[in-house]
């Protein structure tokens, strides 16, 4: 039997609640979120990372399974040692579109993730929108993408965002085709990893349109945004809205080929062209990191 036909069984013949289930975990020093069980019993993802396999012996214990049963249930993992050529690659170029590349990496793992989970599901396109408020910072940003599976399909997607703070939890205003469900922050960094569930699970070659919008931290805001196009894109639209109190005085959008890079302005805008909004578009987008600033 799956394991997430185990689990669903399980749950229900010992009449618990997903809330119960994580309360008793967590009294055993095991944290598992009710939206991770969730998606656990339904078959939308599987614990694949060390915390989430070391966690199946106490939900065994407390559903009254023999040791072992849901972990039989689980498909055979990938063979460790050396990584695939194409694999490492990815890896490297993936870390060099954040400056923080070892602490989005640590933040990956938190959600049983690693680089290659950023582009997987393919981002085909991406529209990312940022709302400016009277202090001339970034209030809030929404982001739609249209996603396709590639081999094995897709269950969920994950998403990292860098602000100048994180005073506080961001807060999900919006989402669409799509469910919140982990969350990891570095405050340190500014750092944090959303994972979403796609409303409906793809087959391979699959398309879903999904969107998301976020209220960012309270506290010292950016005077820019970006996101990270990868490979196989086909469209990027970066858009700013500014509060009809704050048009800047400039706007533009540039690229940098990777964190470290010398940014490159793909446009201004002039004063004769300058109001409340700015909105640039790439078609079959060089990977790199796309942004826009203003002052």
């Amino acid at each position: 039997m799956s394991f997430h036909t185990s689990l669903r069984f399980a749950i229900a013949a010992q009449a618990m609640s997903l809330q119960e289930l994580v309360d008793e975990l967590r009294a055993r020093g095991v944290r598992i979120s009710v939206s991770t069980l969730s998606a656990w019993q339904t078959g939308r993802s599987r614990p694949e990372g060390v915390r989430s396999l070391e966690a199946l012996p106490f939900l065994e214990e407390l559903l009254g399974l023999d040791r072992g049963t849901l972990r039989a249930g689980l498909p055979a993992r990938r063979p460790r040692g050396r990584r695939p050529a194409w694999e490492a690659a990815l890896a490297t170029r993936h870390a060099t579109l954040w400056r923080s590349s070892d602490a989005v990496r640590r933040l990956l793992a938190k959600v049983d993730a690693d680089w290659s989970a950023l582009a997987s599901p393919q981002p085909l396109s991406q529209r990312s929108q940022c709302w400016v408020n009277r202090d001339g910072r970034e209030a809030a940003a929404r982001t739609s993408r249209l996603l396709r599976a590639g081999p094995g399909g897709a269950e969920r997607f994950v998403s990292v965002y860098r602000f100048a703070a994180l005073s506080q939890a961001p807060r999900i205003t919006t989402v669409g085709g799509c469910t919140p469900a982990r969350f990891r922050a570095d405050p340190e960094s500014g750092l944090a990893v959303f994972e979403f569930l796609l409303d409906r699970p793809l087959r391979e070659g699959e398309s879903a349109v999904v969107d998301v919008g976020l209220l960012c931290p309270s506290g010292r805001g950016e005077s820019h945004f970006t996101c990270r196009v990868h490979s196989g894109a086909r469209m990027v639209c970066l858009e700013a809205v500014f509060d009809s109190g704050r048009i800047p005085d400039g706007c533009f959008a540039y690229y940098q080929e990777h964190s470290g890079g010398r940014p490159r302005v793909l446009r201004r805008v002039s004063d004769a062209e300058r109001g409340a909004r700015f909105q640039h578009v790439e078609v079959d987008p060089v990977p790199g990191i796309y942004g826009v600033r203003w002052g």
